[in-house]
């Protein structure tokens, strides 16, 4: 659940099919190692949600995969029926506001009018006016995010996530995070900001297609500044919202990451990739703890990881 539909959609999102999937340049795929560990790291930016168009992926990923003893993504559980059934509780407790309290009280009337014309357009005879004001902002930012990418005909089946849980092969996983835990933090942050997020989405809702083509841009070339300059509008706009999203998460996730180094095994990390760009990236926290981090380049050959034909 990522001009903007603010820096928050675009880089929630992260969304792509993009030309040039097989020309020369870098990939968003960087390997790391420490002089004094035994362990080595191979770090994939991961694209959420994604197409068909977008598989099969660069053969590099195939070398990275086949060397990895593990795989490490971003949120992972064995056990999904109980993961999904304590989402399914925490969004029941904490998607609507309480009896006598509303978005009214974080929103002022012109900012309610635009949130419901917004809704109304796309709900049509469905629509519920305080239905939709009894919803807490960090419901209104994941709503949101679903929307414009099922606008843009992006899929779950698509993205890197899903696609790579399909080629372990037996391989062992883990997670740097729980789902619950990653709606935790939007839950926890503060409204307002949260408001602000939603409403200047809403503005510059058609004019975001732009702004996902330069972001689109760095799974092209494999650049991360497009993802650097969305983190820095974020932390301008949004302080608040850009530490709990993205600089505590990093700090986290590399802590887990440099101790995962001092096994004797390789590991294949799938990461959001708005975490490799920006300040306080989980690369430069890696080389502030003594590793060496290298991005791999592009083979300029189709590869085996493709999407329709993942194995189960």
């Amino acid at each position: 659940m990522n001009g903007k539909i603010s820096a928050l959609f675009s880089l929630l999102l992260l969304l792509c099919v993009f030309p040039g999937l097989f020309a020369e340049g870098n990939l968003l795929l960087w390997e790391a190692r420490h002089p004094e560990r035994e362990g080595k790291l191979f770090l994939a930016g991961s694209i959420h949600l994604g197409r068909k168009e977008l598989f099969p992926l660069d053969k590099a990923y195939d070398s990275a995969l086949a060397q990895s003893q593990e795989l490490v993504f971003e949120t992972f559980e064995e056990d999904v029926r109980a993961s999904e059934e304590k989402i399914t509780e925490f969004i029941r407790r904490k998607a609507l506001y309480p009896s006598g309290k509303s978005l009214r009280d974080v929103m002022n009337e012109s900012e309610l009018t635009l949130l419901e014309s917004f809704y109304r357009a796309r709900s049509g005879v469905n629509f519920r006016r305080e239905e939709l004001f009894s919803r807490r902002p960090w419901i209104l930012v994941l709503e949101l995010t679903i929307l414009a990418a099922a606008e843009s005909g992006l899929k779950l089946e698509y993205g890197f996530e899903t696609v790579f849980r399909k080629y372990r092969n037996g391989r062992p996983a883990r997670g740097l995070e729980q789902t619950y835990t990653q709606l935790s933090m939007l839950e926890g942050t503060d409204e307002k900001q949260l408001c602000a997020v939603i409403l200047d989405g809403i503005r510059d809702y058609a004019g975001e297609k732009k702004a996902l083509e330069e972001i689109l841009e760095a799974f092209r070339t494999g650049e991360t500044a497009p993802l650097a300059a969305q983190a820095e509008k974020m932390e301008k706009k949004y302080p608040l919202f850009h530490k709990r999203v993205l600089l505590l998460r990093n700090r986290n996730m590399a802590e887990s990451l440099a101790e995962y180094a001092k096994e004797k095994k390789t590991f294949f990390v799938l990461i959001g990739a708005a975490h490799f760009a920006g300040k306080g990236n989980i690369l430069r926290l890696l080389e502030e703890k003594g590793f060496l981090v290298k991005q791999l380049e592009r083979t300029g050959e189709r590869g085996a990881i493709a999407a329709e034909t993942a194995n189960e």
